[in-house]
């Protein structure tokens, strides 16, 4: 599964660097894989036990270690990420708010890990009344110590990957860990891509290939 890929990941090079993320200034952060793992355990400390049930999570944040680790969070608990794209300039207002609204009745998330910022953008698109669901900010994110990873079988449901919606209604793909993870075995054997390897991006983490190639390839 991705939460075993992860965990044995923390426990082989920690201190391995994770991914650099470069801010719109062109700065660079570099992160090692314990501060992410740090990070998105506590995301998943904040989240319902997987003993009361598999939740939906959807997670609209900007480009950044939150983006990341909200995610990935969302996957140690147990629980069912999808990934979508906050508001932007580059967006027509009318058409996000239009997509946005079917993907929260397509989904029914039953919680939205978002922040201030992002939120303020959707709530000049997305009427507050839509957001039924739970909201969880980054500043509200508890401690870990009494968190337990929860390790899925790998032919569970591990994501829902949202199609692009150019051409309709964007539609949502359950994906497995073991999909995800096989994919990218044969990925890397393809390509002959190997732990020397940097992948360099700029798509964003909700299309398709910058989830899959972009951010769970090189993370796992």
């Amino acid at each position: 599964s991705i939460t075993q890929a992860l965990m044995e990941r923390l426990d082989s090079e920690p201190d391995a660097i994770a991914c650099h993320l470069i801010d719109a200034t062109g700065t660079a952060q570099t992160i090692s894989v314990r501060q992410l793992m740090e990070r998105s355990r506590q995301f998943a400390a904040s989240l319902p036990p997987r003993s009361e049930g598999c939740c939906q999570i959807q997670v609209c944040l900007d480009h950044g270690l939150d983006l990341l680790a909200s995610f990935l969070g969302a996957i140690l608990a147990g629980h069912i990420p999808s990934m979508v794209a906050p508001p932007s300039p580059r967006m027509d207002a009318a058409k996000y708010s239009r997509n946005f609204r079917q993907m929260l009745s397509h989904i029914e998330p039953d919680i939205v890990l978002t922040d201030s910022v992002v939120l303020e953008k959707l709530e000049t698109t997305v009427p507050r009344e839509s957001l039924k669901s739970r909201l969880i900010l980054p500043g509200e994110l508890v401690e870990t110590s009494d968190f337990s990873t929860v390790f899925n079988d790998p032919d569970e449901v591990a994501v829902v990957q949202h199609s692009s919606g150019t051409t309709g209604q964007q539609k949502g793909v359950a994906l497995s860990h073991r999909e995800i993870m096989d994919h990218n075995k044969l990925y890397c054997e393809c390509l002959k891509v190997n732990k020397a390897d940097t992948i360099v991006s700029w798509l964003p983490l909700y299309h398709d290939m910058g989830f899959i190639a972009c951010f769970m390839l090189p993370v796992t």
